[in-house]
């Protein structure tokens, strides 16, 4: 299940990329100033992955979640 969720992910990042290069918003120095950002998070992030349990990883997964959702939402109303 996790496979299918990664790959869902994946393929929506792809279109989501497409559509912003199309769009004119994703260009080459876009992506040269956000690169070293990518690999700063993959060097922390991938060391962390094994220092939590799954359910914790769940708790903070949500949380992130709730607030991201919270903010559309209060961009939503506010524009």
């Amino acid at each position: 299940m996790i496979q299918v969720f990664n790959f869902c992910f994946l393929v929506g990042k792809l279109a989501q990329a497409a559509v912003l290069r199309h769009a004119g918003v994703l260009s080459a120095p876009v992506i040269t100033a956000t690169l070293p950002l990518l690999a700063v998070a993959v060097a922390r992030g991938w060391p962390c992955r094994d220092r939590f349990d799954p359910e914790t990883y769940r708790r903070w997964l949500k949380r992130a979640l709730l607030a991201i959702a919270v903010m559309l939402i209060a961009q939503f109303f506010s524009g």
